[in-house]
């Protein structure tokens, strides 16, 4: 279904693009102004690297503006393997301790699920 909508869209915006490069085939002059330099380019080709500059300027923008999250969600994944890692240990050491006490389980290390089963 992704691919049938993905065709479906892809096609007419190709073929709106390839009518607007035909279309505008004048040359028009670029003037650096503060430099002593002038291109002679397509008017398309101006119009499309202006689209695809802007594009890639607000996804460096949006990138950059999201970098504290992304610092946060890895500190957060680095705590929460502490955590686990903690918590496995802690787990064996019961484990360890219950069966030196002669296996019988103690009420309050219970899992609230097998105090309900019971």
């Amino acid at each position: 279904m992704k691919t049938i909508l993905f065709w479906i869209i892809l096609v007419p915006l190709a073929m709106v693009a390839l009518v607007f490069l035909i279309s505008n085939r004048t040359l028009i002059p670029i003037d650096l102004w503060p430099l002593p330099v002038v291109f002679r380019s397509r008017l398309s080709v101006v119009i499309l690297f202006s689209v695809f500059s802007g594009f890639l300027l607000g996804g460096f923008i949006t990138w950059s503006s999201a970098s504290k999250a992304r610092r946060q969600a890895r500190l957060d994944a680095k705590r929460v393997n502490t955590l686990e890692r903690e918590l496995e240990i802690n787990r064996v050491q019961d484990e360890a301790t219950n069966m030196s006490a002669g296996g019988e389980t103690l009420p309050a290390l219970t899992s609230p699920s097998s105090r309900n089963a019971a």
